[in-house]
């Protein structure tokens, strides 16, 4: 591990080397106060973007946006209200020979040493705060293989959500990250007790590491997929943790916005600065529902992969702030994607399709021939009795008009953009009715498409990972 005192000590030795060199431009040139700020100013600048790149820990991102996004996310989604306050997560370290890591594309060194420490030979397996049961599993474990079982504290600061993921990052200051881990009493929604268990982790890197291919291979307009780069697995457990990154928040370019917190005030604010200041929750029914429809149909199109529980939970809104009419959709959490095989054959993502073929997904999972798409806005909240009856949201959860509204929204963004990928107008047959939709696209069609846009570009060169998976897995 680096040693970041003596690291944040060269870099206040640099500044002052900095500034002295300024002193001497300004004598050489016979001026004094203007050439002087202007020549250390510039050397700063150059400084601190290669103390980002040479030190992960020194971030010039704004922390206020993750703030703002948890805040969001904890307090603002429909019927919750999760702490926002930091937590000195509790870890325990666990010697690399009894784990698994794999580092997927686009892996942050950053996250690497945040939770890998290489010169002692040992992983920090963070615990969630909330959990009773999972950490007892693996202390015992450990006990059992007379390994050490100290609980460690002070090094790594995280933030809930409203699922079982924590955003992580070095305590003092440093980039956000994600990490997937197991707790029994999950702070919010229906699912509460959330093993992460070794197979479905395995299809997050699996996943990530293929949708990363189909935006730079293919190209993707509406939407991004966060990559999920970093797989823990311990099988003398059968759990694992996954790393998931966010880019644009810790580059500063972009806020993002948790879908799920569209009907507070803040989501109406973010609606008027998107759309207008008139806009309404209708506009934003109406162009995010095409807007998902859109990214959707793209990624069906353009990889075979669809998610497969379309709920809001898994999407974010992300929004430049160079340009607030720049909104795309962003996806995170793919461990439980709908595949179309054909598709992924093609782009050569044979490793997916042969673990996601051994986990035994069922046919609503894995498709051979035709193909499946949904969207359920409100799915895991729709029978939360939390939610005050006269909310304006629970119409959405009703079989009315208002959930077919949403469904007819992205109906017509997967349509738009199936035609503008082939040049053809697909018929998407509606399979159920309510606020769950699911849209059938037949063989011959998916068949037509898969043909038009990926023939002829070849297969993705895709990492393969030997994985060893635990008896009972």
């Amino acid at each position: 591990m680096r040693d970041y005192e003596t690291q944040n000590r060269a870099v206040l030795a640099t500044l002052i080397r900095v500034a002295q060199s300024a002193f001497h431009d300004c004598q050489t040139s016979g001026r004094f106060w203007l050439p002087f700020f202007a020549s250390f100013g510039a050397k700063i600048v150059m400084i601190c973007l290669s103390l980002a790149v040479l030190f992960p820990q020194f971030s010039l991102a704004n922390p206020q946006l993750f703030l703002e996004m948890i805040e969001n996310e904890n307090k603002n989604t429909l019927g919750t209200s999760v702490t926002t306050a930091p937590h000195d997560l509790e870890f325990v370290e666990v010697p690399l020979d009894q784990l698994q890591i794999f580092k997927g594309e686009g892996m942050s060194e950053g996250l690497s040493d945040l939770l890998i420490d290489e010169s002692r030979g040992v992983y920090r397996w963070v615990f969630h705060p909330t959990d009773s049961k999972y950490r007892a599993k693996i202390l015992t474990y450990l006990k059992s293989q007379g390994l050490p079982t100290k609980i460690y504290q002070g090094q790594i600061e995280g933030y809930l959500t409203i699922s079982r993921s924590l955003f992580v990052r070095r305590a003092g200051g440093g980039d956000f990250y994600g990490l997937k881990t197991s707790t029994d009493q999950a702070p919010a929604g229906p699912w509460r007790d959330r093993p992460q268990q070794i197979r479905s982790s395995v299809s997050s890197l699996l996943v990530s590491d293929y949708l990363n291919h189909v935006e730079h291979r293919v190209g993707v307009t509406n939407g991004i997929a966060l990559p999920e780069p970093l797989l823990v697995t311990f099988p003398g457990v059968n759990l694992a943790q996954n790393g998931r990154l966010y880019p644009e928040l810790n580059a500063g370019t972009h806020r993002y916005f948790p879908t799920t917190a569209i009907f507070s005030e803040e989501g109406q604010a973010f609606i008027k600065s998107w759309l207008g200041p008139s806009a309404g929750f209708e506009d934003f029914k109406t162009h995010f529902g095409r807007l998902m429809g859109r990214y959707m149909a793209e990624m069906y199109m353009k990889g075979g992969v669809m998610a497969s529980s379309s709920h809001l939970q898994q999407f974010l809104l992300s929004q430049s702030l160079s340009d607030q009419k720049d909104v795309k959709i962003i996806w995170r959490d793919h461990a439980d994607s709908h595949l179309h095989l054909p598709a992924l054959a093609i782009n050569g993502a044979h490793q997916l399709i042969e673990h996601s073929r051994w986990i035994n997904f069922s046919t609503r999972r894995v498709y051979t021939h035709d193909g499946v798409v949904i969207f359920s806005p409100f799915h895991g909240w729709m029978e939360d009795t939390s939610i005050p009856s006269d909310h304006p949201a629970k119409l959405f959860f009703s079989d009315g008009d208002e959930a077919e509204s949403w469904q007819i929204r992205f109906f017509e963004g997967m349509q738009y953009e199936f035609q503008n990928n082939t040049g053809v107008r697909f018929d998407l047959r509606n399979r159920s009715e309510g606020p769950h939709i699911m849209f059938e696209i037949s063989g011959s069609e998916t068949a037509h498409y898969c043909t038009q846009i990926l023939a002829g570009r070849g297969p993705f060169a895709l990492p393969k990972y030997q994985i060893q998976f635990p008896p009972e897995d």
